[in-house]
């Protein structure tokens, strides 16, 4: 959905630019949700999905700040895609209301409760360095 343009003059030099459309995570959520039901549906193969939260979400955003909260999001992202051993079709959305959404492609009810004690205990182990990661983000 973005445009690339590049504009070069012999013995001038070039100038390349570009547009990138600014997506809105409601939408990239139904987006990638549509297009990993339909893919299931294709090849008959299980989907999941697994919500990691932070608990009291909105008594931390009042009292730290919606940028605050949202750099402690951000890591906690970044902790559950290092610690997902993704394949094709699998995607960690950051939920601006204090998610991460895990989709799995061709993973079952049990494979998912799996995964999903798998990212409960990295997250155990990395809550001090995700909290030292949102602190030193600013």
């Amino acid at each position: 959905g973005g445009l690339i343009t590049v504009m070069s003059e012999p013995g001038r030099g070039s100038v390349f630019s570009f547009t990138l459309p600014k997506h809105q995570p409601d939408e990239m959520f139904r987006a990638h949700l549509k297009s990993g039901i339909e893919q299931a549906r294709r090849e008959r193969a299980p989907f999941s999905i697994d919500l990691i939260g932070l608990a009291n979400f909105q008594e931390l955003k009042a009292l730290y700040g919606v940028e605050e909260t949202n750099r402690l999001l951000k890591a906690l992202q970044r902790v559950v895609a290092q610690t997902l051993r993704r394949r094709d079709g699998d995607v960690v959305i950051r939920w601006p209301r204090g998610e991460v959404v895990v989709m799995l492609a061709e993973v079952d009810g049990a494979g998912a409760r799996a995964i999903a004690q798998r990212l409960q205990q990295a997250i155990e182990a990395h809550t001090k360095e995700i909290l030292v990661e949102a602190s030193n983000d600013r």
